[in-house]
């Protein structure tokens, strides 16, 4: 045959030898089915040590009981058999599929062990129905993951973020900047109310919408500044003197979560822009949350709640972060006095604990012989597709839960789930909703199934492109909606996928 015909009996996959980075018609490449292959071996190679973790795990808990042991080997072997299954049948598209079972073994197995006091004063016999509740949760996803795998038909990205064209290069690199100052004003105006007393009662109704599209834009604007900051050094200055100044903004909430989208997304843009990985960048920024992380359950204490300290203005930030950094500093080397649970904060262990949330709604069910809500809890989630600027008294995202919580008696009543929110997870809101076992193979089927598609649409996506970012931040959020309710779920994706949309739009126009 000659060596330049193209044999039709095998894959086009098998005509292509990845290079790392690719030179398109658009500009520098950076194909994410190559950048999934080059990360697949790592995670083979990581499986057996997350099996000495299990191991070790179980080595290192003293006085483990027959039904903490059973569980706890039932949920992790469920999960690290998933991982495998759907590792080694990626073909280049984001596992997000493998994440998703990876969140679920951390935050159900882990906690069984570092939390046996507890689980000790409850009813033993309800362990193992509750371990195989989510070994079949897991089994369902893989089925469901596998027939959307075949779902739709992959295609290559269109709306790409980046360019070689040194013009175009300008223009998108002055994007970045105004992206970057629409996020920071947008977020001083809400620090100092300035928004609520321009926008009134009408500022309610947009709020939810708006504060996707700045939030889609401060992503937006920390990726394409940290891409061009090297190829257009003019913007050096302004890009991280804007910023930090973000930064500064979003985390003065005591909340360090609501910079990562930021964090994540100039990680990404710093690595492609300079083609090596951004060790200043993301040491100092790493090591600043890091540093700040260690105060912040004492600034929550002191600026939270009905009895907190007034909010500081603007000008007083500089002595609210210096007041946090001295009580970081003293947290850095905890003392002998701090040993009670406020002191101390919450552990990876409290935080990552959904297997609580799955014992309750066992408890409630099989033991106390309540009824489920028989799908109530799910007929609002088409609501959450609708603007509330079109529809003022929308239901809140929350409704689910918040019906779950008054029905399951976790709050006393409906007012009050208004101003706590008692978090679930999305296989115990089935189980409320659907059933202790039905309602584990109607979501398993169901999120396998788009798990299996957005793996597959994912594997000819850029990850320099709207569709790239896009997938990329699907399987961010996937790995961090082990608290979410599908509500709350459905509306993120919703809404960032619009904003996307828009977004990419807008940076095409300057492309072009």
């Amino acid at each position: 045959m000659d060596q330049g015909a193209r044999n039709p009996t095998l894959p086009m996959a098998a005509y292509h030898r990845p290079t790392g980075i690719d030179q398109t018609s658009h500009g520098t490449s950076f194909p994410l089915s190559q950048i999934v292959r080059g990360t697949i071996p790592t995670i083979q190679r990581a499986i057996p040590l997350l099996g000495l973790g299990i191991a070790l795990n179980l080595l290192f808990t003293p006085d483990v009981s027959f039904e903490l042991l059973a569980a706890y080997l039932i949920i992790a072997l469920s999960a690290l058999l998933g991982i495998i299954i759907v590792v080694r049948r990626n073909q280049g598209g984001l596992p997000i599929a493998a994440a998703l079972i990876l969140q679920n073994g951390i935050t159900y197995g882990f906690p069984i062990l570092k939390h046996n006091d507890e689980y000790s004063r409850i009813d033993l016999s309800l362990m193992l129905p509750c371990a195989g509740q989510l070994s079949l949760f897991i089994i369902t996803l893989i089925v469901g993951w596998k027939a959307g795998l075949q779902l739709i038909h992959p295609t290559p990205s269109k709306l790409y973020l980046v360019t070689d064209n040194i013009q175009k290069q300008a223009k998108l690199a002055k994007l970045a900047l105004g992206l970057l100052t629409f996020g920071l004003l947008f977020q001083i105006s809400l620090y100092t109310g300035i928004y609520w007393r321009v926008t009134g009662s009408f500022g309610g109704r947009l709020f939810s919408l708006l504060q996707v599209f700045v939030l889609v834009a401060s992503v937006a604007g920390g990726f394409l500044g940290a891409y061009f900051v090297r190829r257009v050094p003019q913007i050096k200055t302004a890009y991280w003197a804007l910023w930090w100044g973000l930064f500064v903004i979003l985390v003065s909430s005591v909340l360090l979560s609501s910079a990562t989208g930021l964090v994540l997304s100039t990680f990404a843009g710093l690595m492609l822009g300079a083609r090596k990985v951004p060790w200043v960048a993301m040491i100092t920024i790493l090591l600043t949350l890091a540093f700040l992380n260690q105060g912040k359950f004492v600034m929550r204490e002191k600026y939270w709640g009905p009895n907190a300290n007034e909010r500081p203005s603007l000008i007083e930030l500089p002595g609210f972060f210096a007041e946090w950094g001295s009580v970081s500093a003293k947290y850095l080397i905890p003392s002998e006095s701090q040993v009670n649970k406020a002191d101390q904060g919450q552990s990876l262990a409290d935080r990552l604990n959904n297997f609580s949330n799955i014992l309750f709604v066992n408890r409630a069910l099989s033991i106390n012989n309540m009824e489920t809500l028989e799908g109530k809890g799910y007929a609002y989630l088409p609501w959450v597709f609708v603007p509330r600027v079109l529809w003022p008294d929308k239901p809140r995202t929350h409704e689910g839960q918040a019906l779950l919580n008054v029905h399951f008696r976790r709050q006393m009543n409906y007012e009050a789930t208004e101003t706590t929110y008692v978090a679930w997870g999305l296989l115990p809101e089935a189980q409320g909703n659907l059933g202790l076992w039905f309602g584990p193979i109607v979501l398993g089927i169901f999120i396998g199934t788009f798990c299996g598609a957005a793996e597959t649409w994912s594997s000819k996506k850029d990850l320099a492109s709207v569709e790239g970012l896009g997938a990329c931040i699907l399987l961010i959020t996937a790995v961090g909606s082990f608290e979410m309710s599908m509500g709350v779920l459905a509306a993120m994706l919703f809404q960032t996928a619009v904003a996307l949309l828009v977004g990419g739009i807008i940076i095409r126009k300057f492309i072009r």
